[in-house]
Formats: C-alpha cells, sequence, structure tokens
C-alpha cells in the first residue's frame, strides 16, 4: 500500500525530482551523484536520497564526500517508498557491485523509470527495461538521468517495458531455470 502522506511529508512534488536509494556502503556509490543533484537543483529539481545516509562519510582531506545539493530523507516505510517510486521522474542506482539489484526491480514494479550502473548483475536484473550509465564517471550518471528526465516518451516507453519486465520475473519461472540447470549439469540424474 502506498503512503499518500510522503510526498507532502518530504516536502516534493510528482515528477520534480530523481530518487535514488543507499546507504553509505562504498559500493553504493552515492558521492557519483553530485553532479547530478547540482545540475537537477539548476532545473528546479531535487536528487532525492532515501536510505541510511545519516552518518557522515570523508574522504583521507576530511571533505564530505556525499553531494551537499541532494535531499536526504533517511529510512523510509515501504509504503513511503512505494509513493516516492511512483511519484519520480526516474530512479537512479549508480551502485559499481550488487549481487541482484532488488531496488532496481521494485523502482520498474512501482513503474518509475531506472537508470542503472552498467555492470553485469544490473544488466542481468533489468535487462531492455533500464538505461545504463557508466558508475565511474559522474557526468556520464548525470547526463544519462537528464536525458531520461527530458523526454517523456522514454520515461514512458521504461515504465512500460519495466512492468513487462517485471510480471516475467515469476517464481515458477525461476524453478524452471534452476530445473534445466541441473539436467544440463547432471543429465537428468539427480
Amino acid at each position: 500500500m502506498e503512503d499518500e502522506t510522503a510526498l507532502p511529508r518530504f516536502a516534493l512534488e510528482r515528477d520534480r525530482f530523481v530518487l535514488a536509494v543507499g546507504n553509505l556502503a562504498a559500493h553504493k556509490n552515492l558521492p557519483a551523484l553530485g553532479s547530478l543533484a547540482i545540475q537537477l537543483r539548476a532545473r528546479q529539481m531535487c536528487l532525492v536520497v532515501a536510505g541510511n545516509v545519516l552518518g557522515r562519510a570523508f574522504n583521507a582531506s576530511g571533505h564530505q564526500l556525499l553531494p551537499d545539493a541532494a535531499h536526504y530523507i533517511g529510512r523510509v516505510t515501504d509504503a513511503q517508498l512505494k509513493a516516492l517510486f511512483r511519484a519520480a521522474s526516474c530512479f537512479v542506482f549508480p551502485s559499481r557491485y550488487e549481487g541482484y539489484g532488488l531496488p532496481a526491480m521494485e523502482a520498474m514494479a512501482n513503474s518509475c523509470p531506472v537508470v542503472a550502473a552498467d555492470i553485469p548483475a544490473l544488466r542481468e536484473t533489468c535487462g531492455g527495461a533500464a538505461l545504463y550509465c557508466d558508475p565511474s564517471s559522474p557526468e556520464h550518471i548525470a547526463q544519462t538521468v537528464l536525458q531520461l528526465c527530458d523526454n517523456q516518451n522514454l520515461q514512458a516507453q521504461l515504465r512500460a517495458a519495466g512492468q513487462h519486465h517485471v510480471a516475467s520475473l515469476t517464481w515458477a519461472r525461476a524453478a524452471l531455470a534452476l530445473q534445466d540447470i541441473i539436467i544440463a549439469h547432471y543429465g537428468g540424474k539427480a
């Protein structure tokens, strides 16, 4: 269930923000969103970061690594996250490493277009239902997200592609894939 009070609670307007979800783990790559946050602010939009980012991340010289221009809202409930996904212009996932990429799937399930890091796990998870960016290039991340924000037709295409992709991911399909692996490896002998 979606929390209808989430947008006013966090002072957000529909389609006027880009959502990121993460924590301070280095592989989540939140510092790479600095350029995006600045460019969104210039457009009277904002980068909203949900998750456990209440601590501080410092580099060797003591400068804060997280983007100053972002709007940090901390941990959110599942219902609030659903509302955020449904109202965001898009979801950006710049992670350098993921085992699967569940936040990207959650975004797609909630009709939110996705810009994901071009890494093998996210390519496998998102397939053709996302745009991809170089996680080591803050400028490429920003360019890809802004391209999506500027193109409502592309947003609509990714919303539909994401919904279709998520619908195809079922437990029955996963079981059949596992069965195929077992048969291929053991020749039908268990």
